[in-house]
């Protein structure tokens, strides 16, 4: 994958300058996240628990790459880690194979608020919002459902032979109310 200049924030003190977070509760900081990216049309934004961020971050170990459809796009993305707590999703049939969406996750309120907001970015207008938001809950849903990663995650990165895409495409399509 190659990767554009892109300026994304690393920390969660780059996204929220001015909030004391260790005054406020996990719920106020979970909404305000939410409140301060929601018009954002190039940004989604989800909150997951520090248990749920410690699974996804095993299973990345076992299973850093994973892929994307988008049946609005028409394309296919491909996951893999650009750098701690950071994903790259790129096109994964396009020569150039730019980064199209970056998901970062900020680890910082884990240990004291039990939560670990995330953040995707569209890269140069790549995705719409509404897509955005579907690669962010498919990734969390495929990696924080055993029988999901353990059938679909984890034989695409170490059986790929194995793979069946067409279940995993009935599966991924199916409209979920996935809650975390």
């Amino acid at each position: 994958m190659l990767k554009r200049f892109f300026q994304y924030p690393r920390y969660l003190s780059d996204v929220l300058k001015s909030v004391d977070l260790d005054t406020i509760p996990a719920e106020t900081t979970m909404a305000l996240w939410d409140s301060i990216h929601s018009l954002d049309p190039n940004v989604v934004t989800k909150t997951l628990s520090s248990l749920q961020f410690k699974l996804i971050q095993e299973r990345l170990e076992q299973a850093p790459s994973f892929i994307f459809p988008s049946s609005k796009l028409n394309k296919t993305l491909i996951s893999e880690i650009i750098e701690t707590n950071c994903l790259g999703f790129s096109d994964m049939e396009s020569e150039d194979s730019n980064t199209l969406f970056i998901l970062r996750m900020f680890p910082e309120l884990a240990s004291n608020k039990y939560i670990v907001p995330l953040r995707g970015d569209v890269v140069e207008n790549s995705l719409k919002k509404s897509e955005a938001q579907q690669v962010l809950n498919c990734f969390c849903r495929f990696y924080l459902d055993t029988d999901l990663f353990s059938s679909y995650v984890l034989v695409f990165n170490e059986n790929f032979d194995g793979f069946n895409y067409e279940m995993f495409m009935q599966e991924y399509m199916k409209p979920t109310q996935f809650i975390l």
